[in-house]
């Protein structure tokens, strides 16, 4: 049995992300994925789908106007002889942030919904609870700087999330709520997010969505100062990724910091426990796993009852948390 005292993890007295630690990956470049769909599935959405488009605001929007296009761009990656899809994965030119499908063809990025629908007779989904604001929590305590609406968050988000709610009348559901509170961790603003969702006009907002977008700016600020080079390294692989000046251009840099330290440490954290499923358990990295954002899918005929301890022991024992 081992001690968490005596041993060295990342955060310990120390917020900054070190290239040589954080933007090696166990999935070399040129990676390619098999995937394992209900091609029967895949196609009975695509034919029924065409119809579900993609805002504006949305992250694949400028790729695709719909999920429909999507899935025939996806279904091209079909190779007959392996009954499975061959999905290439890779980091952002500048090394931070998460693995993602190259033109957003995989199901680590696919709409939820359609992710399940498609892989649910061949995968089990395994997701980390409350993801980013549990390792900016987590994160901070390790280095001495408490922020009470963050740790009051985590440790009693259930109770809070009903409590918001009841608050609003029942006008946005809980998950809602989480959508606004991750909004304002990575820079929102929260009148933007009221308007959203249509509550923009209520005279009395709830204190806590006040509190948390005062206390919030403070954190990414505190990130920002000791991982400012995670935006030197943006401009350095696209010149043009910042277009503003002045302010907002710190301003920018700030969010895109925030973004890019929470989604870099989901994915250490992801792949240690993907290391420990391939060194451990005997499972084949390109094959039996798919890295999905705060989490990963595992083949169902490989899932053991054991694995979420596995997986909790294998978190505790890298980052402490």
């Amino acid at each position: 049995m081992y001690n968490s005292i005596h041993m060295s993890f990342p955060f310990n007295r120390n917020l900054k992300l070190h290239s040589n630690i954080f933007t090696d990956s166990i999935y070399p470049k040129n990676t390619v994925l098999n995937e394992y769909v209900d091609i029967k599935q895949l196609y009975s959405i695509i034919q029924n789908s065409e119809n579900v488009k993609y805002t504006t605001d949305h992250p694949q929007h400028e790729l695709y106007g719909s999920i429909h296009d999507q899935l025939i761009k996806y279904n091209s990656l079909y190779d007959e002889k392996t009954k499975c899809f061959k999905v290439a994965i890779s980091l952002p030119k500048h090394g931070w942030g998460r693995q993602n499908p190259e033109k957003q063809l995989g199901l680590a990025v696919f709409h939820r919904p359609h992710r399940h629908s498609l892989a649910t007779d061949y995968y089990d989904d395994y997701d980390m609870v409350n993801c980013q604001p549990e390792i900016y929590n987590q994160i901070l305590k390790q280095n001495g700087s408490v922020f009470g609406c963050l740790e009051y968050y985590c440790e009693n988000r259930d109770i809070l999330l009903n409590e918001i709610t009841v608050h609003y009348n029942n006008k946005i559901n809980s998950e809602i709520v989480k959508k606004i509170i991750i909004a304002l961790m990575n820079g929102a603003d929260i009148g933007y997010q009221f308007e959203k969702y249509d509550i923009a006009t209520c005279n009395n907002h709830h204190p806590f969505f006040i509190q948390f977008s005062q206390e919030i700016p403070q954190v990414i600020d505190l990130i920002y100062s000791h991982n400012s080079h995670i935006a030197d390294d943006i401009v350095n692989a696209d010149p043009n990724r910042f277009k503003t000046t002045g302010d907002a251009l710190l301003a920018d840099r700030k969010k895109t910091v925030a973004g890019l330290f929470y989604q870099t440490v989901e994915r250490f954290i992801q792949e240690k426990c993907i290391s420990f499923l391939v060194n451990y358990k005997g499972f084949n990295l390109l094959d039996d796993v798919v890295p999905s954002q705060d989490g990963l899918m595992i083949k169902k005929q490989l899932t053991y009852p054991e694995i979420i301890e596995d997986l909790e022991y294998v978190i505790n024992r890298s980052m402490g948390f």
